[in-house]
């Protein structure tokens, strides 16, 4: 898969695996044809210059990548410093990690009634704030958990578009942290700024204790566009984003 994914990393998070090419090993590589959505060449649209040079890029760093046999994507992993996660009620009372996901102005507020109704202190819940939210709402979430140790705010920022790769990149990110960081969990549970709790912590720790080892995951239905059989999805997503307005463009590029 080709991907561009544009991020922010305060001290405290490492790479997986850093590597960088340079122009010289980037010059092996031929230009990638890229269209817009309406099929048009970005080659030929002036305004769309700058994007479509970062676009090829990206494209060839990750040719390179993959040439070079460099495992992608790259994580990142906090050090978690500072974080301690207390008792639980009970022995087989189930560890949960929440991710929660957070984008929109109002997040502050959404997450505050998210951990209202399923905060345990033996709860681990990592919160990443997307790149393109505005200042103002990460120094409202540090306000929100400074007392609260087993709640810590991702030093990563990706630049998340809604449907694409980098939703779950973030999550793989909050992943290797727990685990690199040996926090023991028996449960993932993946939130968002847009999600209500329906149920409290004590209701879902006691489902939880009676579906131990058991997991729980959605299946959405077939894509929404049909493909012949005869033509299989030999098809990657490249997802550059445009940092000039935030705005992003999710490119089909035939390989």
């Amino acid at each position: 898969m080709l991907r561009l994914v544009l991020s922010s990393v305060e001290s405290g998070a490492q790479f997986l695996h850093p590597a960088v090419a340079s122009a010289a090993d980037l010059e092996a590589f031929d230009d990638v044809p890229l269209t817009d959505h309406e099929g048009r060449p970005l080659a030929e649209q002036e305004a769309m210059g700058a994007f479509h040079e970062r676009c090829q890029r990206a494209l060839k760093e990750t040719m390179w990548r993959e040439q070079s046999g460099i495992v992608w994507p790259h994580l990142y992993a906090d050090t978690l410093e500072g974080v301690r996660l207390g008792n639980r009620n009970q022995t087989d009372d189930p560890r949960i990690l929440y991710f929660i996901g957070m984008t929109r102005k109002m997040a502050a507020i959404m997450v505050s009634r998210l951990l209202l109704a399923l905060y345990h202190s033996s709860h681990l819940f990592l919160l990443h704030v997307d790149l393109k939210t505005d200042e103002a709402v990460v120094n409202e979430l540090r306000k929100l958990i400074k007392d609260h140790p087993n709640i810590h705010l991702m030093r990563t920022r990706r630049l998340v578009q809604w449907g694409a790769w980098t939703m779950n990149l973030v999550l793989l990110d909050a992943l290797h942290t727990a685990v690199s960081a040996g926090i023991d969990f028996d449960v993932v549970i993946n939130l968002s700024d847009a999600d209500i709790a329906l149920r409290t912590n004590d209701e879902i720790v006691t489902f939880l204790r009676e579906h131990k080892g058991r997991q729980f995951v959605h299946v959405s239905a077939p894509l929404p566009f049909a493909c012949a059989a005869s033509r299989p999805l030999w098809k990657d997503l490249c997802a550059c984003e445009c940092s000039a307005d935030s705005r992003s463009l999710t490119l089909i590029i035939s390989l």
